[in-house]
């Protein structure tokens, strides 16, 4: 049987490795989120936003256009931001009454 010495130093180095380990896996999780953009790069990612446990829609910036992706469905998909034809405020916002649909009757009733 081993001692209770090599047993405890054994027990304090799996521990350390672990530790290890796990600070290596959030420290690059952090540095990669603040990462900054090389000079010159016209490509970045402006934002992003969780749909749910899947699907993440992404903001990426390309010079002056941007576009959103949505991805981790069973496609991704790109659209260009702002939607073409739709009407710019005076801030440079998309019009907020651009593309409505109009309104739906109740279930059951037929118009």
């Amino acid at each position: 049987m081993l001692p209770v010495s090599d047993l405890l130093s054994a027990a304090g180095a799996l521990v350390l490795v672990v530790g290890c380990i796990v600070l290596l896996r959030y420290g690059t999780r952090f540095l990669a989120t603040r990462r900054p953009r090389a000079a010159g790069t016209p490509l970045w990612l402006a934002g992003q936003l969780g749909l749910d446990g899947r699907r993440r829609l992404h903001l990426v910036q390309c010079g002056d256009a941007q576009v959103l992706l949505l991805t981790g469905g069973a496609s991704d998909v790109m659209l260009p931001w702002p939607p073409a034809g739709a009407g710019a405020a005076s801030d440079g916002l998309p019009d907020p009454g651009a593309g409505r649909f109009p309104p739906r009757s109740a279930p059951g009733r037929v118009s």
